[in-house]
């Protein structure tokens, strides 16, 4: 087989096809890095994330606390209520649907596409620890809630006989729950005690912004503290 000829003594012809050549693959290159003329990028769809609870937890309270919000004279869910906040650049939903016997079965409506679920539990209302029991099993078993993450806010534990998160653990038998990833959280609407650092781990799951339990104070002042864009509608 004949050996290749020098740069110098090749025929003007071939040398000059070659440049073209590489030329046009350079340019290709060029136009896979450039975005399209006249196209912009399109915004992120709002991770959504449904918080619910039995009606009394302070669902409302615990999201306008969120929000910096007052809570005095906080009258009950009726229907549903949106906030909108951003976590670590990313745009997030959190629905508050009411807890009333007669609203629960319209939770369901808002099982598609979520993030994440925050239920509330009124950590210091004994009598209706089984039935909080009961509809957190419920969404435990939903088929559309499967791996989803899920947060356990455990309110009012500005209550001397609020139970704490290891007791909410065995008396809802969180410890059988496998196939997600939750969590327990101590906190209080009433002097907002854990609010932030609550609803921030289910918003870092929902947004995939941090790992699980990896949230500390400080992260959360960097993903959101420096004045949270938040409001509720």
């Amino acid at each position: 087989r004949a050996a290749a000829l020098p740069a110098a003594s090749q025929p003007p012809a071939a040398a000059a096809k070659r440049t073209a050549t590489r030329r046009q693959r350079g340019k290709r290159r060029d136009l896979k890095r450039e975005p399209a003329m006249g196209l912009t990028q399109s915004q992120p769809k709002p991770a959504r994330v449904l918080v619910v609870g039995l009606d009394g937890s302070g669902k409302k309270c615990l999201l306008r606390r969120l929000v910096r919000q007052e809570i005095a004279l906080m009258p009950p869910t009726h229907g549903y209520n949106i906030v909108r906040v951003s976590y670590a650049a990313r745009p997030c939903e959190l629905i508050d649907v009411g807890g009333s016997d007669e609203l629960r079965r319209y939770w369901s409506l808002y099982f598609e596409g979520l993030a994440g679920v925050v239920f509330v539990i009124d950590s210091a209302d004994k009598r209706r620890l089984e039935q909080t029991g009961v509809e957190l099993n419920r969404l435990l078993h939903e088929p559309k809630l499967a791996r989803v993450p899920t947060l356990i806010l455990a309110n009012k534990q500005d209550k001397l006989d609020a139970l704490r998160s290891q007791k909410v653990v065995d008396a809802l038998n969180l410890g059988a729950v496998r196939d997600r990833e939750w969590h327990v959280h101590e906190c209080s609407a009433l002097d907002r005690r854990g609010v932030d650092e609550g609803f921030a781990w289910v918003l870092a799951q929902a947004t995939r912004g941090l790992k699980a339990g990896q949230v500390t104070r400080s992260q959360w002042g960097e993903a959101w503290g420096r004045g949270a864009r938040a409001r509720a509608v």
